[in-house]
């Protein structure tokens, strides 16, 4: 699951990322792949896949593992 920190200084692009979850085996964003954030700016993700933060420079973003109940 993705954590931001949750406060005023979170990007647009971070921002949106928040309680997101994905597999163990999965990426969030693969190399090449363009992310349009909440206020419409966009960010080409050119230098790498990304299977955890951060997204950018002074990413304040984390992820934690946690089980998910599968009913």
């Amino acid at each position: 699951r993705w954590y931001t920190a949750e406060d005023e200084q979170v990007c647009e692009f971070c921002g949106q990322e928040h309680g997101k979850i994905i597999g163990v085996s999965e990426n969030f964003y693969k190399k090449g792949e363009t992310i349009t954030g909440r206020d419409g700016g966009t960010l080409k993700l050119n230098y790498r896949t990304i299977g955890e933060p951060p997204i950018h420079t002074n990413c304040r973003c984390f992820i934690r593992p946690e089980e998910i109940a599968l009913n």
